[in-house]
């Protein structure tokens, strides 16, 4: 109970999003995930990386990210792709004096002013998505393209090491769901993270029963927190066949309060390297 008045308390000088990813749960999280990408990328030295990330206004993955590779990777040229859906939050982040952007600003346009982002997105993406902002930047041997949109995950992937977390933060509904899988199938080699809230919710459109799997439901998705095993259960049999690996499957106490249940799955989809043995598992 001190936990839960201690740290509103705490945290009353931040905004939400701020005192979220602050959260000492989520910095846990993010750290086991940094831990498992740098293991990913020593285990495969001659791959560049490209990042995929939900970087919130601290862009705290993206900055530990860059200190490893422009220190360490220094002989190659790694890409960032960075998302935000909401306008507002996208703008106030792209200003000059914004304390937390790891790299200069040095070009901005639309999606469409950028057609080396239709190779790498993809075609259905850059078509729905042509007057999409878009800021780009360098830090020494990293580009970073920082998108107005939803997060999408690179299509050109061979001979590139990717890393990508989908922090959604939200239900495990049908769309969210149908990415992770998607890119769990399609990215060899790599390790996709994924965050989940752990409630099953009732009450608006988005978060309708029919929103969510079926099988997800089977497996007893209820309105109780305690969902990490039913969502871990419904990933796996969806890829059983498809030599993919669990490597986390982790709940924590996150959000701005530390009191909202979320779930962290780890997933390594192997190719032509087929262990786990050198990442940090996380198995509750």
């Amino acid at each position: 109970m001190l936990v839960v008045i201690f740290n509103p308390w705490f945290n009353r000088h931040m905004n939400y999003e701020d005192a979220a990813e602050l959260n000492r749960n989520k910095t846990i999280a993010r750290n086991h995930i940094f831990c498992n990408w740098k293991a990913e990328m020593e285990k495969q030295p001659n791959k560049p990386v490209i990042l995929t990330d939900l970087p919130a206004n601290r862009f705290l993955l993206v900055s530990q990210m860059l200190a490893y590779l422009t220190k360490y990777r220094k002989d190659q040229q790694h890409t960032f792709f960075l998302f935000e859906a909401n306008g507002t939050k996208y703008n106030s982040r792209c200003y000059n004096d914004h304390a937390f952007r790891p790299f200069k600003i040095e070009k901005e346009g639309w999606l469409i002013d950028f057609p080396e982002l239709r190779e790498e997105l993809g075609d259905e993406y850059f078509e729905a998505n042509q007057f999409a902002k878009v800021h780009t930047g360098k830090r020494k041997n990293v580009t970073c393209f920082y998108i107005r949109g939803f997060m999408t995950v690179p299509v050109k992937t061979e001979g590139r090491l990717m890393c990508q977390w989908l922090d959604y933060c939200g239900g495990p509904v049908k769309a969210n769901t149908k990415q992770t899988l998607e890119v769990a199938k399609r990215v060899k080699d790599s390790l996709t993270y994924v965050t989940y809230l752990a409630k099953y919710r009732r009450g608006g459109p988005n978060e309708s029963p029919w929103n969510y799997h079926w099988l997800l439901r089977r497996f007893g998705l209820g309105q109780a927190h305690n969902n990490r095993s039913a969502i871990t259960k419904f990933i796996m049999k969806q890829i059983k066949d498809c030599n993919i690996e669990l490597v986390t499957s982790h709940a924590y106490l996150g959000g701005s309060a530390g009191i909202t249940h979320m779930v962290l799955l780890g997933l390594r989809s192997h190719g032509e390297i087929n262990t786990c043995e050198h990442l940090e598992r996380s198995v509750a």
